[in-house]
């Protein structure tokens, strides 16, 4: 179960920072 946990955890944080950086290539470009 700990370790589902983690790795939703991980996923979310992965899925923001990809969010963040396509935000920011969108704005640049």
């Amino acid at each position: 179960m700990s370790n589902h946990t983690t790795i939703r955890v991980s996923g979310w944080q992965f899925s923001i920072r990809f969010i963040y950086v396509f935000s920011v290539l969108l704005v640049v470009d």
